[in-house]
């Protein structure tokens, strides 16, 4: 996919039931999905070392992600798809809870010897998340309803509960004009499916589930 602008916010949601049938009366019938997240970061011991010429900076504080995506939601065999994903610019929410990140995105054909790859590399795993769900696709808005589980690892994942994602993507060189019409335009749509703004999650996943008891 290259590189884009991703303007996303996230909600809490108590009905996902309710929430799927007006999605579904919306924007069509969802398309089911399972995604498996791992997150890779530079071990301390590398960075103590001083053994990497970058510095540390040049991995951003999220990590980069591995990303193994069923799109018939059942998962149980080889995926059918493998994305790495990085950031290379992270705002962190506004004060309304909506991120804007610049990312750089391909596919890769084995996760397995990649993975292996960040190893020698010298990075670790530190976070998984698994999310389970349907996607819509409603003008330039991306629509997301899923349960969310993962964990600090080495823990055993838990629970995080369901959640929307709404998303616009856009070439980073029209971003910055575009970015206050496509804040509006998830905000707008966040109520059209009848989520009020007070069930906006600020805190990134990770956040969760280290702060989760």
């Amino acid at each position: 996919m290259g590189t884009n602008t991703e303007i996303e916010v996230k909600a809490r949601i108590e009905d996902h039931t309710g929430c799927k049938a007006r999605l579904d009366d919306i924007a069509g019938r969802g398309s089911a999905f399972l995604k498996e997240d791992t997150y890779w970061f530079l071990s301390a011991e590398r960075l103590a070392g001083e053994a990497l010429p970058a510095k540390p900076g040049a991995l951003p504080p999220s990590g980069l992600r591995v990303r193994r995506e069923w799109h018939t939601g059942g998962g149980g065999g080889a995926p059918e798809q493998t994305w790495v994903t990085y950031k290379i610019r992270e705002s962190g929410p506004d004060k309304r809870g909506i991120e804007v990140n610049d990312e750089h995105e391909f596919e890769v054909s084995s996760g397995a010897e990649f993975e292996g790859l960040l190893a020698r590399l010298g990075l670790k795993k530190g976070v998984y998340k698994r999310k389970r769900g349907w996607k819509w696709n409603y003008g330039n808005i991306c629509a997301e309803l899923a349960e969310v589980d993962g964990a600090v690892l080495p823990d055993p994942p838990r629970s995080l509960g369901w959640f929307v994602e709404l998303e616009i993507l856009s070439g980073p060189a029209e971003a910055n004009p575009a970015l206050g019409t496509a804040k509006a335009e998830l905000l707008d749509f966040l109520a059209v499916i009848g989520i009020a703004e007070e069930k906006i999650e600020p805190r990134y996943y990770s956040q969760l589930l280290f702060e989760k008891e």
